[in-house]
């Protein structure tokens, strides 16, 4: 179901620790949480697979769909700009993903974020745990990294990207759409070199 992900009620958890990987159909079945965790990732990387942003959701949400978990979740709805700025987030981090190659210089991040804190789209969300949980993975992807004018920036309301990481993201732009919106002096209608 678009839009809507799956967690369980407070004080509830999975009777099983199981996962199908959703690339090669395997099955995984753990006696803990942690030890899941671990061989997920191990196979992936063995595997030369990508490894499943978000991992832990995504793991809820599946057990969450398990008919022996039936009754111990609940539904949470990610309303329509929520959704936007979830899927903002995982794109920035698959951008980041690959370390230094992929930032910019602490100068360029300024003058970006220098830009934004004057944008009438660097917006401040009401931010529910699912939304916050995203923009934190986004912001640790620049390897801790700050621009001089990090506390000032929020969300962009063009593009939905956690702005606080997105100005160290050498490859970020905007598509046509939102170039259409985005004020004339906004530093992602260009693609920099």
């Amino acid at each position: 179901m678009a839009g809507v992900i799956k967690k369980f009620k407070p004080f509830i958890g999975p009777k099983s620790f199981v996962f199908v990987d959703p690339d090669t159909g395997f099955k995984y079945a753990e006696e803990t949480k942690e030890r899941l965790f671990k061989r997920i990732v191990d196979y992936r990387s063995q595997n030369e697979l990508e490894p499943i942003v978000a991992l832990e959701r995504v793991l809820e949400n599946y057990w969450c769909s398990l008919a022996e978990n039936a009754g111990n979740c609940e539904m949470v709805p990610l309303r329509r700009g929520w959704y936007h700025y979830l899927k903002g987030g995982v794109s920035l981090v698959e951008n980041l993903f690959f370390g230094e190659k992929n930032l910019v210089t602490q100068e360029m991040a300024d003058s970006r974020a220098s830009l934004c804190i004057k944008c009438p789209y660097n917006v401040f969300p009401d931010k529910g745990r699912f939304v916050e949980w995203s923009d934190e993975i986004a912001e640790a992807s620049t390897g801790g990294k700050k621009s001089k004018y990090h506390e000032e920036l929020g969300n962009c309301d063009v593009c939905s990207c956690p702005l606080r990481a997105k100005v160290w993201n050498k490859k970020a732009t905007l598509t046509e759409e939102e170039s259409a919106k985005a004020p004339e002096f906004c530093w992602a209608k260009k693609r920099e070199k």
